[in-house]
Formats: C-alpha cells, structure tokens, sequence
C-alpha cells in the first residue's frame, strides 16, 4: 500500500501541473484571498482541481497536517481528478487551534458545580472566540460543496472537518491553527475470555472479596450511594436485573428519562442504553464493565460490583464491533462534562459523573490525542480510570490514555495477586511509574452481559479499570459528607497508599503501588473513623411500642484533652425519642430536627464521654433491623486516637453506625417524619 500510495505522489508531481509553494511572512498564514486563488489552480474554471504534491504544499501548511493525512488528502484529489470528477471524496480530519483555556485556578472555587460551571464556560468562551475565524472559512467551504460537515470542540479546543485538500491547506495556513490530524480508529482490547474461574465466596464474587469491598458494604455501611459513574464504552444493558434499579434514568413508577443519563455518538442506540440483546464480545464488553463497577439484584443476589450502592449513566463511543474514532470519543469526554439531552442540547454539567471508567485505550502509548480532554475533567474533579492494556508482559507497553500523568491506569491480577502476563507494563513514555495499581482482573471475572445474563470466563485490563473506578465511587461515598468535592489528587493519594505491596517494594512498573484494598482504603478517607456494634446474625424481633436504650461512649486515648468537640445525631425515622432520659453532661434534643447534640471537651484517657438516651420503636415493623447511619462528631483539632463504643439494649435490637469526622463542618441531614408521627 505504502509503495502504491507513493508512486501515486510521483505520478501526481511529474504528470501535473505544480503549484506555487504560498509564502507566509513572518509566521503568519497568508490572507484568505491569496489561499483561494493559489491553493487549487483550475478551480472556478471547469470545476475540476488539479491535485498537487506533498512537496508543493506550503512549508507552513505542511508542518502543520499529519503526514500521513496529507498522503491520503493527495491520493484523493489525485484519484479523483484521474475520474473527471469535480470534488474528491472528503475525508475526515481534526483541527487544533493554539489557544488553551487557562485552568489552573479553578481548583480555588470550592463549590463542585461552581466550578464546573465556570469550567464549563471558559472551555465553551475560549472555543467560541479562538475558533471564529476559522468558523467563518467552514463556512463558505460549506456553502461552495467543499466539505460536507464540521463541527466545532470545547472540551479540546478544535474542530472535526469532513472535506478536501485545499480546505486543509487553507485551514493549515490561519495563524490560529496549530496542528491538523487524521480521525483515527481504535478498537476495544480483546479480553481474554475462557479458563477456570475461581469460586465466590458465599454470594460474592472471588474478585469483590478480593479487595474487600464485601467488607465495606458490611462492617462499614458504604456502597457508594450518591455517587454516580459512568462509562465509555460499547453501551449497556439498562434493563438487565442487576443494573436496571441503578441506571439514573431509571423510573419504576412509569417512563424512565434518557435525557442527560445516556448518549450514543455511534448513532447506534440514539433514544436509549443498548445493546439490549446478546451479541458478540464487542456488543458485551460495555454491560461487563458497568456490571463490575455497580452490578447486584434488588434482592441483593448476583453481588457483582464494586460500589452496588451507586448510580450509573453511560456512553457508547465503541459501536457493536468494537470500533471507535477519534471524533466519537472526544464527542464522549465532552458530554461526561456537560451531559446533554438526547438531541444534544442544553449541556448541563451539574448531571456529570463522578467516576468515569475507560476500559479501553491505544498501544501507542506515546500518542497525546486526548490530553486536552483529561486535562478538563481534572479540572472537573471528575476521577478518571483507564485500562492499562493487553500488550504485556514487556515493559513500556503501556496503553494511552492511561500513558497520561494525570490519568489513573491499572493493570491486572489473579486471584492469587499475581501479575497477568497480559497486563501491560510502564513506565510511560515521559517516565513515569505506570500503572497506578492493579486489581482483579484475571482467573475469569463473572458479571452481567447484555440479555439479561452472566458470564465468567472474561480476563483483561478492561476488568480491572472498573474495580478502581467501583473503589472511588466507596472513597467519594464515604467522603461526601465531610469532604462533597474530594479532590482527584487526595483520591488518587487513599487509593494508592492503602494498596497491598507486591512485586519489588516500594511503586514499580508492573504492579505500581499494589493490588487496591478497598476496607483500608475507605477508612483512610480524610476526615473519617468508624464505629460500629456488632449485628445480630438474624434480624430481631422488634415489636410496636418496644423501647430500645442506647449508650454511646467516646474515649479519647490522648494524653489531653480534645477541645471543640461537637455531637450531632439525627434520629433515623423509624425511632422515636422518649424525652426525660437523656443524659451526659449537657446533651439536648431537638424536637424539630430529631437531633441530639452534645458540644463540650472530651477528656483523656481513662475517662470517657457516655451519652445514653431511649428510643421508641414504636415505628419499626416486625422484623426490621434499624440502622442510625448520621451520627456526626467535628472537633477543632485532629484526634490521634479515638474509639467508639455503641451498647444497645436490649441487645441486637438496633444495628448502629456511627460516622465520625474531623475537621469538617457538620451537616444536618434532611429527615423525613416517621411514618404514623
């Protein structure tokens, strides 16, 4: 191919009509008058171009098209004018402009939505005003049959052009314009499918076990609840048992609401999530991947995610085969930004994700195409995962994006925490220690495919992505009420301290910094401690009108006294406060929030602070476990030691979870009234 294609330039240069090379002082492109009249010579003629050249591109034009763009562009002018037709075929191409929207301050506004918002608005600002010149040639090249269609970028600051050679040479010349590429395909890793799978423990998946998410859902009361992920993918099956009740748009009570919760660039499935039915790995691959990052059944069955407490929205960038370009995946970074309704308008980035998973990327590690858009959703706080690929076991082979200093890379283990020999090793092409971590992600990872099934005999990095994007979705969970806009930095820094070490010690190229823990690193949240009593194997008879006393008790390990100490507890809705049998030292109820509170030093050791109280059960049906999961405890300094003890009695009767935070303000949480008050 590479010998016909350049004996084709040598045809096009010795058999035709050259053109002047266009001369450009001082940098500048020429004026646009000049580049119409001098770009194509015979146009306004017949009609027909004469092709040129490589060679007779302007130096400034060609420094700036791909090379092998510019082949393909000379080949199809060359094509075309040997057929005696008017216009050539237009090809696809991407235009970057110079100008960047500056975002390092944003991360000082420190409001979430604000600051995507503004985000959002300089990204959008900078594009509009950058791009206007060059929005005008579009166009007149439009009008004049030139190219087909364009379409302008903010997430990156550029546009998608489907025309001609001499559009992209005038395109190339503008001053504005930096580089001009072609719209590469890429194609999801193959995972390796088949092999022995290891077996659940209990209901549990071996691999959720693994890193002991089962053990944060349990011992801890995190699932991820609201917190939202996403993927870029081959699409979901949004009725499928164990997604369906977690898809965002998801109405059991009548017409479920696609608008800003799904978004198909492919055009495959426009109005809806899909695929819906069993298909080829491809058309699976999506329904895999989001079922290891939140899948389980309303009943609590088929536990095959990570955070099963989260929500869910996506969007397919890679089509029922398994292929993807360049212009459909910026189209997916842009709308995980801004979400938009199913026509494509009126972005919104308060609908964003909170996690966003890619199980997918380039073995050319070193290709940069997607920087602008990662650097965005930094800026976003938005926590982005990437696949380290399926190139390994060689060193440097891995994939881009996860190649990216800012993105969150991870490679694969078994289930005996030993690195595949699939999974694809750093350090990157700038040097960095790549991947990030590794999780579960061979010995064959059962989850949800679309039709409504379960498949286990899937291997691959693709299958270890979602573990860590599962994995934010718990540390975001567990944050959000003393930290709502948990920094990508202080996610990725729980995430990679808390992982086991394997390999060399200390973080190396083919497990990073480990296999991620989930039960540490959830407690290693800024700000966080947790306390819980221990739960009755089966739920407890609770009968109408029962009284239920509790006792809390603080003790603080110091050798002095924790100053600015503040309880808050809001009653859970089912209990309600018997008054006159609180006690311990000046604590109070407050009718109208349901809270008790308690503000004054805690001692040290070996004194504590106990706070009993009653409550009625009056609310609770038969056989209901009781869970208070609002107990707050802010102090004025950190606390180096402190533990918590929950009696209950009668016992068993009430399960407890205290959350106790540090250094962060209280929030009061909105209460319903209980149920017959």
């Amino acid at each position: 191919m590479r010998q016909r294609r350049s004996l084709l330039l040598v045809l096009a240069l010795v058999s035709l009509c050259a053109l002047p090379a266009i001369k450009a002082s001082g940098g500048q492109g020429a004026s646009e008058p000049a580049m119409a009249s001098h770009v194509l010579r015979g146009e306004g003629g017949n009609g027909t171009p004469t092709p040129v050249g490589v060679v007779d591109v302007p130096p400034v034009a060609r420094a700036k098209i791909d090379p092998s763009l510019l082949e393909r562009l000379v080949e199809t002018q060359h094509s075309a004018h040997l057929q005696g037709k008017d216009l050539p075929p237009p090809v696809t191409y991407l235009v970057y402009l110079r100008e960047r929207a500056p975002l390092p301050d944003l991360a000082r506004v420190p409001g979430l939505h604000e600051r995507r918002k503004l985000l959002v608005g300089r990204l959008q600002d900078t594009a509009r005003r950058s791009q206007a010149g060059v929005v005008t040639l579009l166009e007149r090249k439009l009008a004049e049959g030139r190219i087909t269609r364009y379409k302008s970028y903010w997430i990156f600051n550029g546009l998608v052009v489907c025309g001609d050679l001499s559009t992209a040479i005038q395109l190339a010349l503008r001053s504005e314009v930096e580089a001009i590429r072609p719209n590469r395909v890429h194609r999801l890793p193959t995972p390796i499918r088949g092999g022995k799978a290891l077996a659940a423990t209990g209901e549990v998946e071996w691999n959720i076990a693994k890193i002991g998410a089962d053990s944060v859902w349990e011992s801890l009361g995190i699932t991820g609840e609201g917190i939202v992920v996403a993927n870029m993918d081959s699409g979901v099956d949004w009725t499928h048992p164990a997604l369906q009740h977690k898809y965002r748009g998801y109405n059991p009570a009548g017409a479920s609401d696609h608008n800003y919760n799904w978004f198909d660039p492919t055009g495959t499935y426009p109005d809806q999530p899909g695929p819906r039915e069993y298909g080829n790995w491809q058309s699976l691959h999506g329904t895999h991947v989001m079922g290891i990052m939140v899948g389980s059944e309303p009943d609590g069955s088929e536990l095959i995610g990570v955070a099963p407490g989260a929500q869910w929205i996506a969007v397919k960038v890679f089509d029922d085969d398994g292929y993807a370009d360049d212009e459909w995946i910026h189209d997916g970074f842009q709308w995980c930004l801004a979400p938009a309704d199913l026509n494509g308008q009126n972005p919104n980035p308060n609908k964003a994700p909170d996690i966003l998973n890619n199980s997918w990327g380039d073995p050319a590690g070193a290709d940069e195409e997607f920087r602008q858009d990662l650097d965005a959703m930094w800026a976003a706080g938005i926590f982005v995962t990437f696949a380290a690929g399926n190139s390994g076991p060689n060193q440097g082979t891995i994939y881009s994006p996860g190649s990216y200093s800012g993105a969150f890379a991870v490679g694969a283990t078994d289930g005996y925490d030993v690195i595949a020999s699939f999974s694809s090793r750093g350090p990157s092409p700038w040097g960095q220690i790549k991947p990030e971590v590794v999780a579960p992600g061979a010995y064959s990872i059962r989850s949800s495919v679309a039709g409504g099934g379960y498949e286990s005999n899937w291997s691959g990095t693709s299958m270890a992505a979602p573990h860590v994007a599962g994995l934010a979705a718990l540390i975001r969970g567990a944050g959000r009420h003393t930290i709502p806009s948990l920094t990508i930095t202080a996610t990725n820094h729980v995430i990679t301290e808390t992982a086991v070490d394997l390999g060399d010690s200390g973080p190396e190229n083919t497990y990073g910094y480990g296999r991620i823990d989930a039960y540490q690193a959830v407690q290693a949240v800024p700000g966080y401690w947790f306390a819980r009593s221990s739960m009755a194997a089966e739920p407890p008879q609770v009968d109408s009108g029962e009284t239920v006393s509790l006792t809390l008790r603080l003790i603080n390990r110091q050798s002095v006294a924790v100053e600015g100490l503040t309880l808050l507890d809001p009653l859970p809705t089912q209990l309600g406060y018997i008054t006159g049998t609180l006690s311990g030292g000046g604590a109070t109820y407050d009718g109208a929030t349901r809270s008790i509170s308690w503000q004054g030093p805690l001692p040290p050791y070996p004194d504590t602070l106990t706070i009993s109280y009653q409550v009625s059960a009056r609310y609770v049906p038969t056989d209901t476990l009781v869970v208070n999961t609002a107990t707050l405890l802010q102090a004025r300094e950190a606390i180096a030691s402190l533990s918590a003890e929950v009696l209950v009695s009668p016992p068993d009767y009430v399960t407890f979870f205290l959350l106790i935070f540090k250094n962060a303000p209280l929030v009061q949480p909105t209460l319903p009234p209980p149920a017959g008050s």
